[in-house]
């Protein structure tokens, strides 16, 4: 189980069919002097309401069999370096025909 200090939804959008459209977790842990921060993008959620939801947290399965436990205060929690690197996955993906964009714990169902 991974548990991210910090994280975020990522929705990734087929440009030419908005309807084709997956998500994925960013998940991002902060290191110290002598390993530095460090950041994992999930295989992707394998259904929005597969999360099992606690009060404090939501665990949620990946499409690789892994899970993801989310605390929910720690939406968004990223080091500068790990901004940077969301950011960056956010230009490049428009490379390949899709967009991204970040997506609140709030708003993933709708």
């Amino acid at each position: 189980m991974y548990e991210p200090d910090g994280w975020l939804i990522l929705k990734f959008i087929d440009k030419y069919n908005e309807q084709n459209f997956f998500h994925k977790i960013f998940g991002s842990w902060s290191g110290n002097f002598s390993t530095g921060d460090s950041w994992r993008l999930s295989s992707g959620i394998l259904n929005i309401d597969s999360g099992v939801d606690d009060k404090n947290y939501i665990d949620w399965p990946q499409e690789s069999g892994s899970v993801y436990r989310l605390y929910k205060q720690r939406e968004g929690k990223l080091s500068l370096y790990n901004e940077n690197q969301v950011n960056y996955i956010i230009e490049e993906i428009q490379k390949v025909n899709y967009k991204a964009e970040i997506i609140s714990l709030a708003n993933i169902r709708q």
